[in-house]
């Protein structure tokens, strides 16, 4: 059995260790913890030793972490899924952190603390920044973006804007997500260079009217990259131009976002001002572009 394949049947409830059996001490680094064998495979693809050699280590640690989290010694897992965060990219330095979390988040009565919590939680979205995600990690990064952790969902949300328009359902759930930091960063991945999926137009025109002005900022750039990239690159591959209906009504939003960030500008609040400036900076520029577009 693979180690991902272990690793997914491990959310059992931890049983009581039988006696006898020692408890990893607490002297073990993670590097003395042994690889899983390969599976033999007759006509191996060539691996290149410095890759092999992470791969190893890398599962080392994610058996470190398990077990610390199954003894519950929150220091050590800590300090393992930190190593994992720094040291390694890919999915498999990041599957093992969500694990740890999740029994973290679900075993009953442990002493781990709120910022012991925390940690694990911020060792995990720098794995997810660092991962190499594809499209092929489309189902798990869409997973972790509905996670209970906004950290975690932050990271997630922003990884997933990498992957193109085969996101774009999951990005659109998250302009909704209760946490405005998510909305912010969900929206900033909304609108990448690589977007041309014009069903995020919609979404993002309601995003102009978020409780939030750094989100209204976000959505406003968004929509005007997607929005001039499908009007400028409208018969070259899969592009569409879109609809004078779509433009119109994008137009008419980012007007009235417009005077009202204007109108903040001069409220009370300093940083609720301060956001209002940038949002009305960033939604004038998107009018502009919308409206220089040329196909």
């Amino acid at each position: 059995m693979s180690f991902l394949s272990r690793l997914f049947t491990r959310n059992q409830p931890v049983e009581a260790e039988a006696p006898g059996v020692p408890a990893v001490p607490e002297t073990e680094t993670a590097s003395s913890l042994p690889a899983a064998p390969a599976a033999e495979d007759p006509f191996p693809a060539p691996v290149e030793e410095p890759v092999a050699q992470a791969l190893a280590e890398d599962e080392a640690l994610a058996e470190a972490v398990l077990r610390s989290v199954e003894r519950h010694q929150a220091g050590r897992a800590i300090q393992e899924a930190a190593r994992i965060a720094r040291q390694f990219q890919g999915t498999n330095a990041v599957l093992p952190l969500m694990t740890a979390l999740r029994r973290l988040s679900e075993a009953g009565g442990t002493p781990w603390k709120d910022s012991e919590r925390a940690s694990v939680e911020k060792a995990i979205g720098e794995a997810i920044r660092v991962a190499r995600a594809s499209v092929d990690h489309l189902d798990w990064l869409a997973e972790l973006s509905k996670d209970p952790s906004p950290t975690v969902r932050r990271y997630a949300m922003w990884k997933l804007g990498d992957l193109g328009d085969v996101a774009t359902e999951a990005l659109v759930e998250g302009l909704r997500d209760p946490d405005d930091t998510v909305r912010i960063w969900t929206a900033e991945a909304l609108g990448p260079t690589s977007a041309r999926d014009l069903r995020r137009a919609r979404p993002l025109i309601a995003a102009l009217e978020d409780r939030r002005s750094l989100v209204r900022a976000r959505a406003a750039t968004a929509l005007a990259r997607l929005l001039v990239r499908a009007t400028t690159g409208a018969g070259y591959g899969n592009t569409v131009a879109p609809s004078a209906e779509l433009v119109a009504d994008a137009m008419a939003a980012l007007g009235r976002a417009l005077d009202e960030e204007r109108a903040r500008q001069d409220g009370p609040g300093l940083v609720e001002a301060g956001e209002a400036g940038i949002a009305a900076r960033d939604i004038a520029e998107a009018v502009r572009h919308i409206s220089e577009a040329k196909p």
